[in-house]
């Protein structure tokens, strides 16, 4: 899950805090995106598939929707001046990263969280403890390449 997303209040970074909506485990929310520029989305979800109902190329509706055999995907392209339709199951509960995979526009605001159950209740503790990130396997690991020297405290020796 994207928890680091989630524990800065939805700012990760960003100037506003973006959207968190909260759904209950094993709920299915059809989600309407409408795209009201002249370029194109490609939105991606992480933690979960879901179907892509429709897509059209214009806001004045879908031809027709496919509910019988809707293609699965965890990214979806919303044409330009145009809205996708898609169903999400959440089965996967935790808090879950939606955005435009353009970095730029995400980092503008086309981003949400979607918050999948009530972490008490249904978000799964790990069954071994959890590696921190930048112990010395990591500091070890990255001081052997020089595309990840950047990762590497100034002052570690190995």
């Amino acid at each position: 899950p994207s928890v680091p997303v989630y524990q800065s209040g939805g700012k990760f970074g960003m100037d506003k805090p973006i959207s968190i909506v909260k759904v209950a485990l094993h709920d299915v929310v059809d989600v309407l995106l409408i795209n009201d520029n002249g370029m194109s989305h490609p939105f991606h979800l992480h933690g979960h598939t879901f179907w892509v109902l429709g897509v059209s190329s214009n806001k004045d509706g879908f031809d027709e929707l496919n509910t019988v055999n809707p293609v699965a995907r965890d990214t979806v392209n919303i044409p330009s001046d145009g809205m996708v339709k898609i169903r999400i199951h959440f089965d996967n509960p935790g808090p879950w990263f939606f955005h435009c995979h353009i970095d730029f526009h995400m980092l503008a605001g086309m981003a949400m969280i979607w918050y999948v159950g009530e972490p008490e209740v249904d978000w799964p503790l790990p069954d071994v403890p959890m590696r921190i990130c930048g112990d010395t396997e990591d500091l070890a690991e990255y001081a052997k390449y020089p595309w990840s020297r950047q990762f590497i405290p100034g002052d570690y020796t190995h």
